[in-house]
């Protein structure tokens, strides 16, 4: 990695040389060198320093202008998530006051995050992921929202995992996953939580449907592979575990 010009080698920097701050600052080449080159390493120490100078307070928020909508990189959640798991309460305590902004690439780094955390410490930021996903404009078509509700379930954070998903889908026009992706969330995430709690999941999917006027019906039965659809959308999905959930309450009851 090559230093832009004029600029310090970010080695030679420490945390206690407050004069380099402007050189940082400086330009954008500057900025985003000197962030590249602390999250490769997972340096630390660097944390504290970073706090006290506000480089945490003003996230990048999703531009639009002539040539379009652009999603920027935020360095610094970069540089969080890589040293999540050498400083988790210092990482926590620095999520818990960040400001919400529409960034769709900051809410997949907070859900990578939470899945590095202790499970009480992804407790503790969950209110934060839910927050940006409320705020966002689009979520990003990866499979992080799966992850984590794999992870909360797992970890018996049943309560969490249905908050969780009752976030997402008052959110399903805003989502976009693949075929793939839309399968994976339902074989890996929902079905686990549907099998420990039907009753409680299908309450909150047809909360959700009925508020948002969803009523289509698909007309497919629940053994359907995603896979096989050219036009999967996450509100198909939910259709799908609504399905799957009624399905295993009914079972239960008989």
């Amino acid at each position: 990695m090559t230093a832009p010009n004029n600029f310090k080698a970010t080695t030679d920097i420490t945390p206690d040389d407050m004069k380099n701050l402007h050189l940082i600052k400086k330009s954008t080449a500057n900025y985003n060198y000197f962030f590249k080159l602390i999250t490769s390493q997972q340096n630390a120490s660097w944390l504290g320093w970073l706090v006290e100078n506000d480089f945490f307070t003003d996230p990048l928020a999703v531009t639009t202008d002539h040539k379009g909508r652009s999603i920027s990189t935020w360095w610094p959640i970069r540089y969080l998530a890589s040293v999540t798991e050498k400083d988790p309460d210092g990482v926590t305590g620095v999520i818990t006051q960040l400001k919400v902004i529409n960034n769709p690439s900051i809410i997949s780094e907070l859900m990578g995050i939470a899945l590095k955390l202790p499970v009480d410490y992804s407790i503790t930021i969950k209110d934060k992921i839910f927050d940006y996903i409320k705020a966002s404009d689009s979520l990003l078509g990866d499979n992080m929202p799966a992850k984590l509700l794999v992870r909360w379930v797992a970890d018996d954070m049943l309560d969490v995992a249905l908050e969780f998903l009752q976030v997402l889908v008052q959110r399903t026009d805003k989502i976009y996953c693949t075929s793939w992706q839309c399968q994976q969330l339902l074989d890996d995430g929902l079905l686990p939580l549907i099998e420990e709690k039907p009753l409680e999941v299908a309450r909150v999917l047809v909360i959700a449907l009925q508020a948002q006027s969803l009523t289509a019906s698909y007309g497919y039965g629940y053994e359907q592979n995603f896979s096989d659809l050219d036009d999967v959308t996450f509100t198909k999905t939910v259709h799908q575990a609504l399905i799957l959930s009624c399905e295993d309450v009914y079972q239960q009851k008989n």
